[in-house]
């Protein structure tokens, strides 16, 4: 695995229609999880959000409708050292901008009936699984928190809880104790 600071010169993003690159497409800074298997590459901030010039006049990164590659090129290393496949090619076509920001207010939150169910939370859309996973927790009438574990399913448009000991009759609450997104960056304060 290369070091933080040059992994970017592997990195590039394409035109798949044109094959051109899209110049300043991300920022410096991969994101790896704990073991270097999956990596987040974050889109130059100037070339996505609305309300911040791009002194180079380039506009947003991508286009609806469009198709685009991100390839990393040959010579990067895997965690344990050795090479990956000469190019790697991840394909995707980008649909309408999301500028819509989350609403708690129209989630539809399903009780267990159960001691062994899930407690659901339906969102409506996608949701980004690391930060709604963690962005939660359950806690009982005194305010005790609920040892349990979340999931997202539904395509990261549901969460469930399962309450490790399980449920006993009572009121409960789902309560917000941390950052939430959408696919797009949004959150229920304000939109990307």
């Amino acid at each position: 695995m290369d070091s933080g600071r040059d992994e970017m010169k592997y990195f590039e993003m394409f035109d798949a229609d044109t094959g051109e690159v899209v110049p300043v497409a991300f920022r410096n800074q991969p994101l790896w999880n704990l073991e270097y298997l999956a990596v987040t590459l974050l889109l130059h901030l100037g070339r996505v959000k609305t309300d911040l010039p791009f002194a180079d006049g380039l506009g947003p990164a991508l286009t609806a409708g469009r198709s685009y590659e991100i390839r990393v090129a040959s010579g990067m290393q895997s965690a344990s050292g050795g090479a990956l496949a000469p190019v790697v090619i991840k394909r995707f076509t980008v649909g309408a901008a999301d500028r819509e920001r989350p609403r708690p207010e129209t989630w539809m939150i399903g009780p267990p009936t159960t001691a062994g169910e899930a407690l659901v939370v339906e969102f409506g859309e996608p949701l980004d699984r690391a930060t709604a996973v963690d962005a939660f927790e359950v806690v009982d009438a005194a305010g005790t928190t609920i040892p349990g574990r979340f999931e997202m399913v539904d395509g990261e448009r549901a969460l469930r809880f399962f309450a490790d000991a399980g449920w006993i009759v009572g009121t409960y609450a789902l309560q917000r104790t941390g950052r939430i997104e959408d696919l797009a960056g949004n959150t229920p304060d304000r939109h990307l």
